[in-house]
């Protein structure tokens, strides 16, 4: 059976609101402010042009704070039309250890995908990182090599969903776990 791979990117938008102080109202960190404020000027840019030249659509998790703070911003994601997502917490890990885990991660799937040869590999990231100029090309080495690898297809994570609702991704069978 020919493999099917479905990428995709997901890239959290917390540009100032991951570092504002609301537990202890102590003042923000000028530093880690800007981090922020690169991510979703700066970064943003580069990896909207980075997706450009791939031709891919991504996924971008934006809370309230940073879509008030940086309209003009996301209204660029919009118009090329990438899609929004409800946003989620994530950690960073440094940058060579997660393309050398993705790949990792990616070439175990890749070899040991269900019958039907159909995997996902969606993808969390940042732009206060990811839009630096190092990781920029981490993105672009890891993005030419799955491409590498025949039936990779980039979508957005709504796809993906789409795609398991309507029968054409296996999911998962997982038994026990605790009643909600």
């Amino acid at each position: 059976m020919p493999k099917r791979v479905l990428c995709s990117y997901g890239v959290d938008i917390d540009a100032v609101s991951g570092w504002l102080n609301t537990k202890t109202s102590a003042p923000a960190n000028s530093t880690d402010i800007s981090r922020g404020v690169f991510g979703a000027t700066v970064g943003i840019d580069r990896l909207l042009k980075l997706w450009d030249k791939y031709n891919i659509k991504a996924t971008w998790f934006t809370p309230v704070h940073s879509a008030e703070s940086f309209p003009k911003q996301i209204r660029k994601i919009v118009e090329k039309r990438h899609e929004i997502g409800l946003h989620g917490i994530h950690g960073f890990v440094d940058t060579a250890v997660i393309e050398r885990l993705w790949k990792e991660q990616f070439e175990f799937l890749y070899r040991e995908c269900p019958k039907d040869g159909s995997f996902i590999f969606p993808i969390s990231i940042h732009p206060q990182v990811s839009g630096k100029p190092q990781v920029v090309l981490l993105h672009e080495r890891l993005i030419e090599w799955i491409n590498g690898h025949s039936g990779v297809e980039w979508v957005t994570m709504e796809r993906i969903v789409a795609e398991f609702k309507s029968g054409k991704l296996s999911g998962a069978t997982v038994e026990g776990g605790a009643e909600v």
